[in-house]
C-alpha cells in the first residue's frame, strides 16, 4: 500500500475499493475487536474525507461513528488509526483502526491437532472423519500425540498422509504448537475432542487475516482459548525455551507476545445437552462455536478430562 498523507478521498477510494474492516483496539495490549465491515465502493454515502480526516457515519447515516487521520504499521500491515465515537473508555474515545479485508484462502492454512496417548483411539476417529467430510485433505493435518513415554524424543511417523508426531511432553491443548512449520501461513489448532460441523467450509471462507493477526480465537470468553488460527511466522519466531513452560504459563506468554490478536466476529458459544459423546460412560457438555462451525466436547466440570 502506498500511503498518502494527509488522507484524500481519491487515495481512500483507490486503496479501499472493497471491504474495509473497522476495529477498536483494547489498550494496552494486542487485542483488536472487529466492529463491522463497510464496502467503501458500494456505500459511498457513509464516508467522507475532509481536512485529511476520514469520517465514517453510523449505519443510519446520522452521526460520525469513526474518524481516522493517521497511518501506522501493525504486524507488517498498514492500518488507518483514529477513534470511535461509539464506545468510550476512561481515556476518552476508544482507539480505532481500519484496514483492507483479506480473507483466508484454503491454501493458507493447515490443521494442527493436540491429542493424548490415553484417549487418542477414542477421540480422533470422530474428529478426523469431520475434517475429511469438510474437504480437509490429510496432507494438511499435523497430529501431535502427547504423553507417550515410550519415546525419549519426538518421533515422526509416516504411516499415512497425516503428519503424525508422538512426544513425551505434556502441553495439554498446546501440544501441537511446537511442531508446526511455515508450510502454511496459518494453523487451525484443535483439540482431539473437537468436531467440525457441516457449515465449517462456509465459515472458514469468511475468516479475515488482513492485519496479519498472530492469533484468531474461536471464542472471547477465555475458555479453550488456544483453539483458533495461529500465524506460522509468530510461532516459528518464538524461542525454543517457551515450549518448556507449563500450559498456563505458556498461554500467558503467548498472549503477552502477540502483536495483534482478535476473536472471530461471531464468537458465540452455545452449550448443548450433556451426553456420552464417545460411548465411554463419561458425560460431556457439547459446546458449539458458531464463528467457525466447531463443536467441543468437555467434561461436565468444564475442565475436559479423559473421554
Amino acid at each position: 500500500m502506498n500511503v498518502e498523507m494527509p488522507l484524500t478521498r481519491e487515495w481512500v477510494k483507490n486503496e479501499f475499493d472493497g471491504d474495509m474492516v473497522l476495529c477498536t483496539h483494547v489498550m494496552p495490549g494486542s487485542l483488536f475487536v472487529r466492529r463491522e465491515t463497510i464496502n467503501m465502493g458500494a456505500e459511498p454515502d457513509r464516508w467522507r474525507v475532509e481536512d485529511g480526516v476520514l469520517s465514517i457515519m453510523d449505519g443510519e447515516g446520522r452521526h460520525v461513528a469513526y474518524e481516522f487521520g493517521g497511518v501506522e504499521g501493525v504486524n507488517g500491515s498498514v492500518v488507518l488509526t483514529g477513534a470511535t465515537n461509539l464506545q468510550a473508555s476512561s481515556f476518552g474515545h476508544m482507539r480505532a483502526v481500519a484496514y483492507r479485508e483479506h480473507l483466508l484462502a484454503d491454501a493458507d492454512f493447515g490443521v494442527a491437532i493436540s491429542s493424548h496417548v490415553a484417549y487418542e483411539d477414542i477421540t480422533l476417529p470422530r474428529l478426523l472423519a469431520s475434517l475429511r467430510a469438510n474437504g480437509v485433505p490429510d496432507e494438511k493435518i499435523v497430529l501431535v500425540v502427547a504423553g507417550d513415554h515410550s519415546v525419549d524424543a519426538p518421533v515422526s511417523l509416516t504411516d499415512s498422509a497425516i503428519t503424525h508426531v508422538r512426544v513425551k511432553d505434556e502441553l495439554l491443548g498446546f501440544a501441537a504448537l511446537p511442531y508446526l512449520r511455515d508450510t502454511h501461513a496459518y494453523w487451525l489448532l484443535l483439540h482431539d475432542t473437537c468436531e467440525l460441523t457441516s457449515d465449517f467450509e462456509d465459515r472458514v471462507a469468511e475468516v479475515d487475516v488482513g492485519m496479519n493477526y498472530d492469533f484468531i480465537s474461536v471464542a472471547d470468553d477465555g475458555l479453550q482459548c488456544e483453539i483458533g488460527f495461529w500465524r506460522s511466522r509468530f510461532l516459528t519466531g518464538l524461542p525454543d525455551s517457551v515450549w518448556q513452560m507449563k500450559a498456563i504459563d505458556l498461554h500467558r506468554h503467548l498472549m503477552a507476545h502477540t502483536k495483534a490478536r482478535c476473536s472471530l466476529p461471531v464468537s458465540t458459544q452455545k452449550t448443548g445437552k450433556i451426553r456420552d459423546v464417545y460411548g465411554t460412560g463419561v458425560q460431556r457438555k457439547v459446546l458449539t462455536y458458531d464463528g467457525l462451525g466447531i463443536k467441543k466436547y468437555v467434561g461436565a466440570s468444564m475442565m475436559g478430562g479423559r473421554p
